[in-house]
C-alpha cells in the first residue's frame, strides 16, 4: 500500500472521527441553545398570555367592584319590595351595563333569590327580573355555592340554560355591613373571549387555563371546558388529564402548580418537558393569583429550534475538511512529490537493470535520501555484476553435473522418477518415457491418472500418500494397468525427500519390472496345485481342501462326503485311438463333473482315469446327508454315461466318433475329524472297487 493511500486512509479516518465528534457536539450544543432559548421564549409567552387574559377580566372586575358599592343597588337588595328602590337599582345596573365590555349584567339577591339580567340588545327592558333561583335546580347551584365562598369575586364559565347563553361570568359578592346580600356581575362572551385569549392560531403553540383542581376553564376546544366548575363533582370534572395523558407528567405539573401558588416572585413561571402524542413538548406554567387560575402554554419542540443542528455540523465539518485539504497539499509538495520522483528513478533502474544516476531531489532529508540512493545503486550495480559472473559459472557446472546424473540414471535398468507433494512428476528417466511411450515434456507436471487406468492410479496414489504423510520409505508391489489394458507388475521403493526443516517436498521412486517373474511364480503355483490336462485341482490341493472341509464340519456339526470315481471302459478307447483321444475324453468327463457338483464342492483328478469328489456341509442328520450324497452321485453317474462326441484326425482327415463309458463310484461320509484323511480315502477307494465288482456303472456306499 502506497504512502499516498495510507495518508488518504488516515485523513479519511481522522475526518470520520472528527465528523462523528462534531455531530455529537453540535447536537449537544444545539440542544442546549434551543432549550435555553425555548425556556426564555416560553416565559415571555406565558407573561404575554397571562396579561392578555387577565387584563380584560380585571378591568371588568374593577367595574363590577365599583358597581357593588353603589348605594342604589345595595338599597334594592335590602328593600326589593320597595318599588322606588327597585327602580333606582335597575337604573344603576343599566348605567353600568353600558360601560361593561359585553353590555350585560346580572344580579341575584339572597333574600328573595330573584335573578335579574339584561343583555347588549336591551332585550329585557322592563322585564329585568328573569326568574327566581331555586336550591333544588341544578342550573342554580352556582349561586348558592358562590354565597359560601370567602373570595370577594370568582370567575366561572357556565351555561345559563334559562337565558340560553354561555359566558365567562364574573361573580362578585354584594355585601352590606360585611354580610353577603347577593351576587352581581357581568358576563364576557365565551367565543369572543376565547379568540382574544387562547385562540392564538400560532403553529405549534397551545394555550389553556385551569383552576387549582386542574379543571379546564379556557381552551380553544369548547368541548374540553369544565363548565360550572363551582358545582361540578370531582368525578364529572373536565380535567387536564384529557390533554396530558402521562401520569408522571401530571404529577410534575401538580408539583409546579403548588410551587407557583406559594411563590412570592412577581410573574414567576415554570417550564417542563412533557410527552404528548409521542412528541416532546415544552410546557410553561404561570399562576394568575387574581383569578385563582393557572396559565398553561404548550409549544412543540420543533417550533423551538433557534439553531439548526445540521448547520453547526456542516460548518465545523467543512472547516476541518478545508484544513485537511490544505495539510494534504503541503504534505504532497514537501514529501510525496519528491518521494514519487525518487520511486520512479528506482523503478527505471529496476526495469532496465542499468545504473541510473539520480539527481538531488527535494531538500533536507529528502535530498540526503536521494544522494544515499545514488551511492546504494552504485554498490548494487557492482554486486550485480559479480553475482552474474558467479551465476554463469554455477549454471555451467550444474548443467555438467545434471548431464552426468542423467547419464547414470538412464543407464540404470530401472524406472526412476520424482514426484512433488501434488503427486505430479517433476523428473523421469528415459525408461519411464519408454514405459508411458511419451516424451519427457509430456510427462512432467502430470500425475498417474493421465497414464494409468483409475484403479491402478488410485492404488499408487495411496502408496505415495504414505510416504508424504508418514515420511517413511516403503517397498511395495504395484500393478499398473495402462489405458490399453497392458498389465505390468513393479517392485517399487519410494523414499521421501526432505527440506532442511524436516518437511517433505517430494518423493523419489525406483521401480523394477517384475512382471515376468510374477508370471513364472503364478505358473509354478498352478502346476503345483492343478492338473494340467483337466484344469482340476490335483491330489495336493485336494488334501488341503479336505482338511478345511473336515475342520468346517467339526465347527458346524455337519456331515461331508468323499466320492472315488473310476471311468469304466476307458482303456479300450486309449488303446484304439491313442492317448490324445483318451486325454480328450478325460477333459470332457472333467467338464461334466463340474456341472453336476456345487460351487462349494471340489472335483479333483487323482491320476489316470480316477477322479475324486469332495462334498462339504451336507446336513447335521446322517440319513439326510447320505441321501444328498447318493443323489449327487447318481447325477454324476447319469451325466458320465451320456454319449461323447470326440473329434479325431486320421491320415490328415478329421472325423467325429461317438463313445460311451460309465463310472464306478465309491461313497463314504465323514463328520469333523473323527477319522483321518487317509482312512477316509481308503474307505471311499474300497467302495469304488466294490462297485466295479458289482458289474461297473455302480454306486457303492460305505456304511
Amino acid at each position: 500500500m502506497s504512502i499516498k493511500t495510507k495518508l488518504f486512509i488516515f485523513f479519511f479516518i481522522l475526518f470520520a472521527l472528527f465528523s462523528t465528534g462534531s455531530w455529537f457536539y453540535s447536537k449537544a450544543l444545539n440542544k442546549q441553545l434551543n432549550e435555553e432559548w425555548a425556556e426564555r421564549f416560553i416565559q415571555k409567552q406565558i407573561i404575554f398570555d397571562k396579561y392578555r387574559t387577565l387584563s380584560p377580566i380585571m378591568k371588568e372586575v374593577a367595574l363590577v367592584k365599583k358597581m357593588s358599592q353603589d348605594s342604589s343597588i345595595i338599597e334594592m337588595a335590602l328593600n326589593e319590595d320597595d318599588v322606588e328602590a327597585r327602580e333606582n337599582g335597575i337604573k344603576a345596573f343599566e348605567n353600568y351595563r353600558l360601560i361593561f365590555k359585553d353590555r350585560n349584567y346580572f344580579a341575584a339577591f339572597k333574600n328573595t333569590q330573584n335573578y335579574y339580567f339584561n343583555d347588549i340588545n336591551n332585550s329585557y327592558y322592563g322585564k329585568e327580573l328573569r326568574y327566581r333561583l331555586s336550591q333544588s335546580s341544578k342550573d342554580d347551584a352556582w349561586f348558592f355555592a358562590v354565597l359560601d365562598l370567602e373570595d370577594e369575586y370568582q370567575i366561572n364559565v357556565n351555561k345559563d340554560t334559562v337565558l340560553g347563553t354561555t359566558k365567562v361570568w364574573i361573580n362578585y359578592l354584594l355585601k352590606h355591613d360585611n354580610k353577603t346580600i347577593g351576587v352581581i356581575g357581568t358576563g364576557l362572551d365565551l367565543t369572543e373571549f376565547l379568540q382574544e385569549t387562547v385562540d392564538i392560531n400560532e403553529k405549534g403553540i397551545r394555550n389553556l387555563f385551569i383552576d387549582k383542581k386542574m379543571a379546564i376553564q379556557l381552551e380553544s376546544d369548547k368541548s374540553l371546558i369544565d363548565y360550572a366548575s363551582i358545582t361540578t363533582s370531582d368525578e364529572a370534572r373536565q380535567s387536564l388529564d384529557l390533554i396530558v395523558k402521562n401520569r408522571d407528567d401530571l404529577n410534575n405539573i401538580r408539583q409546579l402548580m403548588h410551587e407557583l401558588e406559594n411563590s412570592e416572585i412577581p410573574n414567576d413561571s415554570r417550564t417542563l418537558w412533557i410527552t404528548q402524542n409521542l412528541e416532546q413538548k415544552l410546557l410553561g406554567i404561570s399562576y394568575l393569583k387574581e383569578l385563582g387560575w393557572f396559565s398553561l402554554t404548550f409549544i412543540d419542540s420543533k417550533e423551538l429550534t433557534l439553531v439548526n443542528n445540521f448547520n453547526i455540523f456542516a460548518t465545523l465539518t467543512l472547516l476541518f475538511l478545508f484544513f485537511l485539504l490544505f495539510v494534504n497539499y503541503i504534505y504532497n509538495q514537501i514529501i510525496l512529490k519528491p518521494l514519487t520522483q525518487l520511486k520512479n528513478k528506482m523503478s527505471e533502474f529496476q526495469n532496465n537493470n542499468e545504473y541510473v544516476k539520480i539527481e538531488t531531489i527535494g531538500s533536507g532529508e529528502i535530498a540526503s535520501l536521494s544522494e544515499q540512493f545514488n551511492a546504494l545503486l552504485q554498490v548494487i550495480q557492482t554486486h550485480n555484476q559479480e553475482l552474474e559472473e558467479k551465476i554463469q559459472e554455477r549454471t555451467v557446472s550444474l548443467k555438467e553435473n545434471e548431464d552426468k546424473l542423467n547419464t547414470i540414471l538412464n543407464s540404470v535398468e530401472g524406472y526412476i522418477y520424482i514426484k512433488d507433494t501434488d503427486h505430479k512428476y517433476t523428473y523421469v528417466n528415459k525408461h519411464m518415457c519408454e514405459l508411458f511411450n511419451m516424451t519427457y515434456e509430456e510427462i512432467i507436471g502430470k500425475d498417474d491418472s493421465r497414464f494409468l487406468e483409475k484403479e491402478s492410479a488410485e492404488r499408487i496414489f495411496l502408496n505415495d500418500q504414505r510416504v508424504f504423510e508418514h515420511q517413511e520409505t516403503i517397498k511395495e508391489e504395484e500393478t499398473r494397468l495402462s489405458p490399453n489394458h497392458e498389465r505390468k507388475v513393479f517392485l517399487s521403493i519410494k523414499s521421501p525427500l526432505l527440506k532442511e526443516d524436516g518437511t517433505v517436498y517430494a518423493l523419489c521412486g525406483i521401480s523394477t519390472d517384475i512382471t515376468q517373474r510374477k508370471n513364472i511364480e503364478e505358473k509354478n503355483h498352478y502346476l503345483a496345485f492343478y492338473d494340467v490336462l483337466t484344469d482340476l485341482p490335483n491330489r495336493r490341493l485336494f488334501y488341503d481342501r479336505l482338511t478345511q472341509a473336515m475342520a468346517a464340519g467339526k465347527r458346524a456339526n455337519t456331515y461331508g462326503a468323499v466320492m472315488f470315481l473310476d471311468i469304466d471302459n476307458f482303456k479300450p478307447l486309449n488303446d484304439t485311438y491313442g492317448h490324445d483321444i483318451g486325454d480328450l475324453l478325460l477333459q470332457n468327463v472333467a467338464l461334466r463333473l463340474r456341472k453336476q457338483t456345487r460351487e462349494v464342492d471340489t472335483v479333483a483328478r487323482f491320476g489316470g482315469d480316477e477322479f475324486i469328489v469332495l462334498l462339504g456341509s451336507l446336513d447335521e442328520n446322517k440319513e439326510s446327508s447320505v441321501e444328498n450324497a447318493m443323489r449327487i452321485a447318481q447325477k454324476i453317474s447319469t451325466a458320465i454315461a451320456k454319449v461323447y462326441k470326440l473329434n479325431i484326425s486320421t491320415t490328415g482327415e478329421k472325423k467325429i466318433i461317438e463313445y460311451s463309458c460309465s463310472v464306478s463310484i465309491g461313497v463314504t461320509l465323514f463328520k469333523g475329524e473323527s477319522i483321518t484323511k487317509e482312512e477316509l480315502l481308503i474307505q471311499a477307494d474300497k467302495r469304488m472297487y466294490q462297485a466295479k465288482k458289482l458289474g461297473k456303472n455302480q454306486i457303492s456306499y460305505y456304511d
